[in-house]
């Protein structure tokens, strides 16, 4: 009689996104970038939900409090090394060591159903791990693979040796390699550059979006939110703070025009786009003249905001009306005193000149 060992048991399959990376070339949260009509991260949840038991985002500290009322299971990142593999870590660690993790990093907007299942059907438990050869068919790409309850112990041994790094981690061990049928799934957008032009207004005037959310949470003042970009990077962000500053002017896209020009040293917002979550009311559409970025992208219209209570109408026509017809009174007193102003500024020598200046 011929005795055959019995298989070993596989160990059930979680799925694990890895969303709590600092997206610092990207500007924004990469994870809440629209790909696919709804966010990324809830792309790719929804990806591994079909061939998992169960699916994680992994998550940092912030992440934590605005995900924290939604309908996804978060695993909050707290490993002591950085990059993706704080995220799996922290996942054999908390949430268990003794199931095999389907892990996927959220910059990869091409990934489809069809690949996962391929991973998932081709995967060899008696392995470290499961994963595609990369676009140039040399190494391992640890963007999406399996990683088997053997891994574990082999992270925490490259850690202790200096190399937490899990694609040296996939050379240095037994895995099971699988071709990618379209290597474009493969590519990682992680910078504004690597998308089209629609697609860098939508990130950043979705950021926009959340800056307004942010601020109506944080009882910061109304719904509005805006942020000022200039060769792909945001470098001035704002929500209305009205309410928290007692400052009527304080606007979301005064901030962003504040705080873009703070950082950039500058009154001008040359080459620069303002992106607005609602289209801005006359105040901040004057102070947008004076700034003068090269383009506004904007969301809702001021009609819409008007439906919120946020209605502006008014002062349009306040400006159609003469001086003496205004709801405000205005009074003109002595011009020619304060005509010297202008004069002791243009004979000023020392003085900086500004195009915009007045």
């Amino acid at each position: 009689m011929t005795f055959t060992k019995p298989a070993e048991p596989v160990s059930p399959l979680l799925g694990l996104v890895l969303a709590g990376g600092r997206s610092t070339r990207m500007g924004v949260d990469k994870s809440t970038i629209n790909y696919h009509g709804k966010p990324q991260f809830e792309y790719l949840y929804e990806l591994l939900a079909t061939h998992c038991e169960d699916v994680f985002l992994s998550v940092n500290a912030e992440q934590v409090s605005q995900l924290a009322d939604s309908r996804f299971k978060l695993i909050e990142d707290d490993a002591t090394v950085l990059g993706p593999l704080a995220g799996i870590l922290t996942a054999f660690r908390k949430q268990s060591e003794h199931h095999a993790w389907l892990v996927v990093v959220c910059d990869l907007p091409f990934l489809s159903e069809q690949s996962i299942r391929k991973l998932v059907v081709n995967r060899r438990p008696d392995t470290m791990a499961t994963a595609f050869w990369d676009s140039d068919h040399r190494f391992p790409d640890p963007s999406v693979c399996i990683w088997e309850p053997s891994a574990y112990p082999a992270l925490l041994r490259a850690i202790a040796e200096g190399a937490p790094y899990p694609r040296t981690i996939l050379m240095n061990n037994d895995i099971e390699l699988l071709e990618m049928d379209d290597v474009n799934e493969l590519t990682n957008v992680n910078s504004p550059d690597l998308l089209t032009p629609g697609q860098r207004d939508e990130l950043f005037l979705r950021e926009a979006i959340r800056l307004a959310k942010e601020g109506i949470h944080t009882g910061q003042g109304g719904p509005f939110g805006a942020v000022v970009v200039r060769d792909g990077r945001i470098v001035g962000r704002g929500c209305n703070q009205v309410t928290a500053t007692n400052d009527p002017t304080a606007h979301a896209e005064l901030v962003a025009i504040r705080d873009a020009c703070r950082n950039l040293t500058t009154a001008q917002l040359t080459g620069c786009t303002l992106y607005a979550s609602c289209e801005p009311c006359p105040m901040c559409l004057g102070a947008i003249y004076w700034a003068q970025p090269e383009r506004v992208v904007f969301g809702s219209f001021h009609s819409d905001a008007a439906k919120a209570g946020f209605d502006d109408q008014f002062i349009y026509r306040e400006l159609e009306k003469p001086r003496e017809n205004r709801t405000i009174p205005m009074t003109q007193l002595l011009r020619h005193e304060a005509q010297t102003v202008f004069d002791e500024w243009v004979g000023n020598s020392t003085k900086r000149m500004m195009d915009d200046e007045r």
